[in-house]
């Protein structure tokens, strides 16, 4: 009798929470316990969504790009926590953009409204999940034009194109999201988001060190100078170590020698290299008072050099084969 008592007391005490797991949205019915496991043990949720979810060969860019957003994080969220995240992102975009007030402030009142809601978000947590959520929808965005519709879209993508067509940095249109200037000199509008690249419109200047270089002219009479990168041009080339040509090499008379069939693959150095710079801008907006470690920057440098390099190989070996060709 005791028993059947206390499992239902048991059946009594389960709630329903909505969580993301690998661009799944995933409803799970337990009680507390579980639940703030799955919410703060990356480890018990790995475990417990392992055994439920399937792990698919999608070939789907759209569905990878969610996939890997969602196990960087440390901790697993809640459908709620991140509709909570965008909500409160939204209510307080035009203070982001407000180069006198600091992220870090803003961060925490968000977190401190996940406290009240009893979600064991920490502040890194939050800013970091955010700052995956923009990269994650500016790939979707730069590669939707190569890539057909997945038949299980990213679930944010209409609130993140809501929040960023209202971000002053951002101007989006229907053919082309191309960044806008802010009309003080703070400089610190480097959230970029980008569907197209037109070549002629890159920069020719020379690259800058994105470690060293400094915005002089907007640092003077400023309390703060949140933005050290921003002379970073669109051709910076961080992977010349690599051997990686530059825009203007690309350009050059000797170009013009190349095979036809090699025209993708300039186009495409150019979009990835170009990528490069938009996400050193995009992590340094977004890095603030040392949220996020020199490994996370370089994680995400790492990755856009690793796509260089497929492409360059591929490159060589075409122009290898049509030599040997001829």
């Amino acid at each position: 009798m005791n028993d059947e008592k206390n499992q239902a007391m048991e059946i009594e005490d389960l709630t329903i929470e909505k969580y993301e797991w690998g661009n799944k949205i995933l409803t799970v019915r337990e009680n507390k316990i579980i639940h703030k496991k799955l919410q703060s043990d990356p480890d018990f949720a790995s475990r417990y969504f392992s055994k439920f979810v399937v792990p698919e060969n999608d070939n789907n860019e759209e569905s990878k790009i969610s996939s890997e957003e969602e196990f960087c994080e440390d901790l697993v969220w809640s459908y709620d926590a991140v509709k909570l995240l965008v909500n409160e992102y939204q209510n307080r975009l035009d203070r982001f953009n407000n180069p006198k007030i600091k992220n870090s402030r803003l961060w925490k009142e968000i977190a401190e409204v996940f406290r009240k809601q009893n979600k064991p978000y920490p502040i890194r947590a939050i800013s970091r999940k955010f700052f995956n959520m923009k990269t994650t929808y500016y790939k979707i965005t730069k590669n939707k034009r190569r890539i057909k519709v997945g038949r299980r879209p990213w679930p944010w993508i209409k609130a993140m194109e809501e929040i960023l067509k209202k971000d002053n940095s951002v101007n989006l249109t229907n053919n082309e999201i191309t960044v806008a200037e802010k009309s003080d000199n703070n400089n610190e509008n480097i959230t970029i988001v980008e569907s197209t690249v037109e070549p002629n419109n890159l920069s020719s200047n020379n690259p800058t060190d994105p470690i060293e270089s400094t915005n002089n002219s907007s640092s003077e009479g400023n309390a703060e100078n949140k933005d050290d990168w921003e002379m970073i041009d669109d051709t910076s080339n961080f992977s010349s170590s690599l051997g990686i040509s530059s825009d203007h090499d690309f350009n050059s008379s000797n170009s013009q020698n190349l095979p036809k069939d090699t025209s993708d693959y300039r186009t495409k150095m150019i979009d990835l290299k170009t990528e490069e710079v938009q996400i050193l801008k995009l992590i340094h907006k977004d890095v603030d008072d040392g949220h996020y470690s020199k490994m996370e920057i370089v994680s995400e440098l790492t990755t856009a050099i690793k796509e260089h390099n497929v492409i360059l190989k591929e490159l060589i070996d075409v122009l290898k084969e049509r030599l040997l060709n001829k």
